[in-house]
């Protein structure tokens, strides 16, 4: 997989988020960390999972790797990133596979944290139940108490 590397403007961090792009992008050290990133991912065929094989953090769900400084990232960021050609910011990182270790550009994109809930809760990967806190009527809203 060959990605081109176009110049973004410069990404002005929030909330503590640190930016991937630059560190992606740099014309000496930018072709090393997505090469390395890459031979930690069994890449197979266009429309199947590519799944991170180094390590994993977030109770062992999410693949892991350094970019830029030490600092570690999702390997699901990293990966839509270098296919994306830009820094996914404050946008979460959503698996269309639903599986938390892959890698593959084909099944990740950028969305809010609420159209991932909505995700969670459509593909029925909900786990738990519902804050004691909260009550559901019948058409499914939940009010606070």
């Amino acid at each position: 997989m060959s990605v081109e590397i176009a110049a973004t403007a410069p990404f002005k961090p929030r909330f503590g988020i640190k930016p991937i792009w630059p560190y992606l992008a740099g014309p000496i050290r930018g072709p090393a960390i997505i090469a390395r990133f890459w031979s930690n991912v069994a890449r197979r065929g266009e429309g199947e999972r590519w799944d991170w094989t180094a390590c994993r953090g977030g109770k062992g769900l999410y693949g892991q790797t350094t970019v830029g400084g030490g600092r570690i990232r999702r390997s699901n960021r990293v990966a839509w990133a270098i296919a994306n050609s830009e820094n996914p910011g404050e946008r979460v990182i959503r698996h269309t596979c639903d599986r938390a270790i892959c890698c593959n550009p084909a099944y990740l994109v950028a969305g809010s944290h609420e159209e991932n809930m909505t995700d969670m809760v459509v593909r029925g990967r909900r786990v738990g139940k519902p804050h004691v806190s909260c009550q559901h009527d019948e058409s499914g809203v939940v009010r606070a108490q």
